[in-house]
């Protein structure tokens, strides 16, 4: 039954509570037996019924899972036999990404075809036996590190492993020491003579090239004055005699044999000029057989001959600029022999400065002279 703070509330909320709002713990038993008169006791007073108990609420079981085709678990009776597993590997490395074959061990084996599979048998197995495809791309995994791992030693061989990374970067400073030395001491094998033969060709194969220029020039010229020559005669064969007409014709002739002149001068300085570059090519064995100004600059087309063979090759001189750029022409076949005896740098382009091509044909002087000693 009620008692004490229980039945007062159960009697106001019974009688309202502006009337019962000043009743406290010493009016319980007057409260009992105004709810409960028939009893004479508190004891007696019947013990109302308890509130009914509801039932929890339970949750609907949820759906089953929906999985798609990549990710619908694989039963027994679809592990492939022996003959199938190469066809279906990729297969079966795709449902490794699906739930373990141990959640469904308990299951019955199903022998439902799936979409688009073909029928396959069932097999007794463990549920934690792996197949024979999934160990097949274990194995192949393997193999591929290892793989990795060897190539990786291979190409590190022939590093010492006790060689740090500061003995390394110590060792590269050397070496290029070295190589600035070498550089300093070829630097100074070059004698005084040589210095002015240097010179002297520089010298000389700007003059022919001002004289070609200037040849050109006026073998132009003189084909202009040639034609117009002849037309002043044919208008004074068909018009009267003009003393102005005459003049001009008189003013061309002397100036045709102006340039007459000029040109056999030009000639004879030609003649020396190929005679000197004759007996440049009996020094030194190089002979500059063309010379032509193309978009990029000035190309020479060179030979030098020596002792193991002749090589060709050209000289561009690029503009703007102060750069040469060294191209061989060589023919694996027929240059077979000469190429086996030059050394690499000769045999593809090199680009250097203007002031280092004494210093290039000294080496490629040197590279065709030297004899070849085993």
């Amino acid at each position: 039954m009620y008692r004490g703070r229980a039945a007062r509330e159960a009697l106001k909320l019974g009688a309202g509570n502006d009337k019962y709002a000043n009743l406290d713990d010493d009016d319980d038993e007057r409260i009992n037996h105004m709810l409960f008169p028939q009893a004479t006791n508190v004891r007696d007073a019947p013990v109302p019924p308890a509130p009914p108990v509801r039932a929890p609420v339970v949750p609907p079981p949820a759906p089953p899972a929906r999985y798609g085709s990549s990710h619908e678990p694989i039963s027994q009776n679809e592990i492939p036999s022996d003959g199938e597993e190469d066809r279906l590997f990729l297969d079966t490395y795709d449902n490794t990404q699906r739930t373990h074959p141990s959640a469904y061990a308990s299951q019955p084996i199903s022998t439902t075809k799936r979409p688009g599979k073909r029928q396959r048998t069932a097999v007794e197995q463990p549920a934690t036996q792996q197949s024979t495809s999934r160990r097949k791309f274990d194995h192949f995994q393997e193999e591929a590190i290892e793989d990795v791992e060897e190539e990786e030693e291979e190409e590190y061989a022939d590093v010492p492993r006790s060689m740090s990374l500061k003995d390394m970067y110590r060792r590269i400073n050397e070496l290029e020491k070295v190589k600035q030395h070498y550089d300093y001491l070829v630097s100074l094998r070059f004698t005084e003579p040589e210095r002015i033969h240097k010179a002297y060709v520089a010298a000389k194969s700007k003059e022919l090239r001002a004289a070609d220029e200037c040849m050109k020039r006026m073998e132009g010229e003189l084909e202009q004055l040639s034609r117009e020559n002849e037309e002043l005669r044919e208008k004074i064969q068909h018009s009267k005699p003009n003393r102005e007409l005459v003049n001009q014709v008189d003013e061309l002739n002397q100036e045709l044999a102006t340039i007459s002149e000029e040109k056999e001068v030009l000639k004879k300085a030609d003649h020396e000029m190929k005679q000197a570059m004759e007996m440049f090519k009996n020094l030194s064995g190089l002979t500059i057989s063309g010379v032509r100004t193309i978009m990029e600059g000035d190309l020479y087309t060179c030979e030098q001959t020596g002792k193991r063979g002749t090589i060709r090759f050209k000289l561009l001189r690029e503009k703007p600029g102060n750069d040469v750029r060294y191209i061989p022409l060589l023919d694996e076949k027929k240059d077979a022999q000469l190429l086996s005896l030059l050394p690499g740098f000769l045999t593809t382009e090199i680009l250097f400065q203007s002031d280092k091509v004494y210093a290039f044909y000294s080496k490629l002087r040197n590279a065709l002279d030297t004899l070849k000693t085993t």
